[in-house]
Order: structure tokens, then C-alpha cells, then sequence
């Protein structure tokens, strides 16, 4: 594969559309037409895993869930407190991602938490 950027990369999905698109420890997405490669957002944490929706692809880090459609980069949710630590869906509508929240000890939940995303907005599983 040609020009393929210097980077430690940390994920690597391929779509139906003949894409490829791979997450680096730089926080770099990139994308692989089939001619080039091309930087289409930024992320913040450590990467965790992209999962394929059938229009785009979700992605989780450690502080954000993000969605990537064609060149469309978009942050859905930023967590403040804990961290995100797996992905999963079954739709685009259905997508459910895991939490970690320490600072909750004290109330006893302090394990992980699951989330539903509608794709519109996350809700407590």
C-alpha cells in the first residue's frame, strides 16, 4: 500500500465502500480512498475501537465516542468524569458503549456503566 503515513497505529477498520480507516497514537483518523491517505479528525484519549454501522463508523476513546461518514468527523459525546472502554451495536440506531466511573465509588456504581446511543443522544442502559 502506498504512502502509507509513519505512525503507531492503534486501529484499522475496512468498510464496504472500499475504505480504510485507521486511528494513530498521534490521535490522528485517517482514511484510504484507494489513492491516497487523509487525515479527517482528531481524537482525544486512548483509542479504543471503531465499529461499522453500514452508512459510517463509530469509534470510542477513553474520553470520546465519535462517528465518521465519508469526511465527516463528528464527536458525539465527550465523557468529563471516568473513561469509555468498549463498543458494540447492532444498528445505527441501536449502538451501546461501556463507561468506567471511579468517582462513583462512594455510591456503590462505580463499575461499569452501559450506555444506549440512539444516534441522536446517550441513554443509561
Amino acid at each position: 500500500m502506498p504512502d502509507v503515513p509513519a505512525a503507531l497505529y492503534m486501529g484499522l477498520i475496512g468498510t464496504d465502500d472500499g475504505q480504510l480507516r485507521a486511528a494513530n497514537q498521534a490521535g490522528e483518523i485517517i482514511r484510504y480512498d484507494g489513492d491516497e491517505w487523509q487525515v479527517i479528525g482528531m481524537y482525544e484519549g486512548a483509542f479504543g475501537e471503531f465499529w461499522p454501522d453500514g452508512i459510517g463508523v463509530y469509534f470510542v476513546s477513553s474520553d470520546q465516542l465519535g462517528r465518521i461518514a465519508n469526511d465527516t468527523f463528528e464527536v458525539v459525546q465527550q465523557i468529563e468524569s471516568g473513561r469509555f472502554s468498549a463498543l458494540a451495536g447492532t444498528s445505527p440506531t441501536k449502538l451501546f458503549v461501556t463507561t468506567v466511573d471511579q468517582s462513583l465509588d462512594e455510591y456503590a456504581c462505580d463499575g461499569p456503566l452501559v450506555f444506549h446511543f440512539d444516534s441522536d443522544e446517550c441513554h443509561l442502559f
